[in-house]
């Protein structure tokens, strides 16, 4: 009988690629905020209906958190993620979705979270009829949005445009940056009257320009208790799934190889 082994250079490049090819299509996952009702309270749904993958929550605040880059349409300064979506015959058809934001802009240091921005930092916000919101370490300025009207089935899909900028002309200094903002339904544009009641506050870390590598340290310090947040490994599980997999496999045929030399 002839026996097949795998050579272990072979199991390597298999690992890694296994390993490495998991990563790119995890962090490519859609990320829109899927928002449902809850006893006619909008609320972002734990689970993205996309990708059916559950969402990140703060731990510091108990928030529904989303992750955005700026960096969009050639504009290193401009995103439209994340967007809007919901299903069908979740909301009022042909009311309208509003946002309001709320509290003020916070800014990563390095170490932690702070309530001060280097240098006039602030987010703006673009909505669907071109007004703006803008947020800044001391509070909010106009604060409320329309984002879309509710298809005739309930539903909706809609993008608007965040920006980030700094307000003495200068370029924004490099680092992540939260905004908190709720979302509620009317059947009147421009009304505040919420035939769906205002959401709990929801929050969006924006990525200016930093790597990877800091942006998760910053998003891990939200999303991870303080003790395990240097511990905190930002893999997908199927990969680390595969790679004991295949670690497994490696062994076993080791073992039967040197078994059968002897």
């Amino acid at each position: 009988m002839k026996l097949f082994f795998i050579n272990p250079i072979s199991m390597l490049f298999l690992t890694i690629a296994l390993f490495v090819g998991f990563v790119p299509f995890s962090n490519a996952q859609h990320a829109d905020i899927w928002l449902t009702l809850i006893d006619n309270q909008v609320t972002a749904s734990e689970i993205n209906s996309e990708t059916n993958v559950p969402i990140y929550i703060d731990l510091t605040t108990g928030r529904a958190l989303f992750k955005s880059v700026f960096g969009t349409f050639n504009d290193p300064n401009k995103t439209d993620q994340p967007g809007y979506q919901s299903l069908t015959d979740t909301f009022n058809p042909d009311d309208y979705l509003y946002y309001r934001a709320v509290g003020s802009l916070l800014f990563w240091d390095g170490d932690t979270w702070v309530d001060e921005v280097p240098n006039q930092e602030r987010v703006k916000i673009r909505d669907v009829i071109y007004s703006y919101s803008f947020i800044s370490d001391t509070g909010v300025t106009n604060p409320l949005g329309a984002i879309a009207q509710f298809n005739e089935n309930g539903s909706l899909h809609q993008h608007i445009d965040f920006f980030i900028e700094n307000q003495a002309g200068s370029d924004p200094a490099v680092g992540a940056y939260i905004i908190d903002m709720e979302y509620f339904g009317t059947n009147t544009p421009g009304s505040t009257i919420e035939t769906h009641l205002a959401s709990e506050p929801i929050r969006i870390v924006f990525n200016y320009q930093m790597s990877d590598a800091d942006f998760n340290e910053a998003f891990n310090a939200l999303t991870s208790p303080p003790e395990q947040v240097e511990a905190t490994v930002p893999y997908p599980h199927g990969a680390l799934f595969i790679l004991a997999a295949v670690i497994f496999l490696f062994s076993f045929y080791e073992r039967r190889r040197k078994t059968i030399v002897r």
